[in-house]
């Protein structure tokens, strides 16, 4: 990875390689920034196509071209209007049945509303222009498993430990919308494993995931409500976790990537209050538990096994006969109620915002069991089962956004905004640890024999999250329907609050 550090004499900024291959975060959110920052000014000045302001060059030379013109035709007069009824309040005379657009024309139009000419009280409305929020993760007191013998000796978190949560205000407007859409999240180095660091080579690791969303959203009551579903599935380390050691021969490090369906998730979205430039909306959210359990194996049959002795904490090599099984069911049900805003006080310049509550429903039961033996024969233990729950979530996601480009007349490229946001995720609760004992070695002196535990830990180890990420990026009008975005996400705090080293983010979305 890239780390930025004061360089020599004639390099005042200079790029390393750190030996830790993890990004420096003040490197990272600076090129982030100053990039966004750079490329929008330079493309939206470079042209006079694509002045921010509307402006062109023919304005200068307007003298010049009134004095070529020709000379003015006499105007004609347009004939006369005839007069429009004035409706009451109990009956609306002959008005035309869509004098007044309804709601769900309002809806439906949407962000192409000034670019597509619809007839509708869009045209001057430009809070309908505003694109999707990015969003940035799901994560927020995900679960680890740790391995504790005196020191840690193992650890290991998976993405679909209670980490697939929802997070409404990816790729979400607070208005209701008629749209299909394909989302893309790349988190890089998101998922950490440690297995026996210290007599393991390759035992340390960080595995990205990929993730692919499919999505629909649909108006009803006139537009001023709408129901979406999710579907997403990710390329992450599979929930079927395998870890061996045959006589020497192990499967580290870990990098065994399967493609799963993760939860599914149903957003009921409604308006409260509309104004010219201003929405305020509310709705529920439901995290379904569609995804798969998640299983872990641990299996050691070595004559001539590194590991940390118990008590006296030197490294030492024993026979070892390990077989544990471990599994923590995904059943657990999600409610998230939210409220959404969008304010545009001018026609270029937007800001929205998301807060959302994420509340699990109910626990789930792990469980694990098997045998140990460190120079000894096995011992059997288990199964132990123990009640694990998810925290509750608060979610506060805010963003801002500029039009640097509006072409309506254009055929395809009608429109491009650049976009900052910020999102802050933190648990409201403590976390729910469980430990287990898992019995290793048992000393037969001093009598009588004498059995030495291991502690298994089950949950969010670290306790509590409060995690701040920058998103920036730019949203794109292609055509009459269609609207792409780009954006990168950094995490601005470190340790257990720094879930990834960045996140790539793509959506596409077309308007039905």
């Amino acid at each position: 990875m890239l780390n930025c550090r004061p360089g020599r004499a004639h390099s005042w900024w200079r790029p390393t390689v750190a030996t830790d291959f993890r990004p420096n975060m003040q490197c990272c959110l600076t090129v982030l920034v100053i990039g966004w920052l750079a490329s929008s000014f330079v493309f939206a000045t470079e042209s006079e196509e694509f002045l921010p302001f509307g402006e062109s060059a023919v304005e200068g030379r307007l003298p010049e071209l009134l004095a070529q013109a020709p000379p003015a035709t006499p105007a004609v007069p347009p004939p006369a209007l005839a007069p429009i009824p004035t409706p009451s309040l109990t009956s609306p005379g002959n008005l035309p049945n869509n004098f007044f657009p309804t709601p769900r024309q309002t809806a439906t139009a949407g962000l192409f509303s000034q670019f597509r000419g619809t007839p509708t009280r869009n045209l001057s409305r430009p809070m309908l222009t505003a694109p999707n929020m990015f969003g940035d993760t799901t994560d927020g007191g995900c679960g680890q498993a740790e391995f504790l013998a005196g020191s840690v000796p193992a650890s290991l978190e998976h993405p679909t430990f209670n980490c697939i949560r929802a997070n409404l205000a990816e790729n979400n407007s607070p208005l209701p919308r008629d749209r299909v859409y394909f989302r893309y999240n790349h988190f890089h180095n998101i998922t950490d494993v440690s297995i026996f660091p210290d007599t393991l080579s390759n035992g340390v690791s960080s595995l990205h995931v990929d993730r692919f969303t499919f999505g629909g959203e649909m108006t009803f009551l006139d537009g001023r409500a709408s129901l979406e579903a999710r579907l997403p599935f990710a390329r992450q380390l599979t929930s079927d976790v395998l870890l061996y050691d045959i006589q020497g021969a192990y499967n580290l490090p870990l990098d065994d990537y399967r493609t799963e369906l993760l939860n599914m998730q149903f957003i009921l979205k409604y308006i409260l209050l509309e104004r010219d430039n201003f929405v305020l909306s509310s709705g529920m959210g439901l995290n379904v538990p569609t995804a798969q359990d998640f299983n872990i194996r641990i299996f050691v049959d070595d004559d001539d096994f590194e590991i940390i002795l118990p008590v006296v904490g030197q490294v030492g090599s024993l026979p070892v006969d390990i077989d544990i099984r471990g599994t923590v069911p995904n059943n657990i049900w999600n409610l998230s109620p939210f409220l959404a805003y969008l304010w545009t006080p001018q026609p270029r310049f937007f800001t929205q915002g998301f807060m959302q509550l994420d509340v699990p429903l109910n626990g789930v039961t792990g469980t694990v069991e098997g045998s140990t033996g460190i120079a000894s024969a096995p011992i059997p233990f288990g199964p132990y089962s123990a009640e694990l729950y998810q925290q509750t979530l608060m979610r506060f996601n805010v963003g801002a956004g500029y039009w640097l480009v509006q072409r309506p007349e254009a055929r395809w490229f009608k429109g491009w905004a650049s976009i900052l946001e910020l999102h802050y995720t933190t648990t409201l609760n403590d976390a729910s640890i469980v430990p287990f004992d898992v019995p290793l070695v048992t000393l037969p002196d001093p009598l009588p024999p004498v059995t030495l535990n291991a502690s298994v830990l089950v949950g969010n180890i670290s306790n509590r999250a409060d995690i701040l990420n920058l998103t920036a990026g730019w949203s794109f009008i292609l055509g009459e329907r269609t609207t792409l975005g780009v954006a990168g996400v950094v995490p601005l705090r470190d340790d257990a609050d720094h879930p990834f080293d960045f996140e790539l983010n793509v959506l596409l979305n077309y308007q039905l």
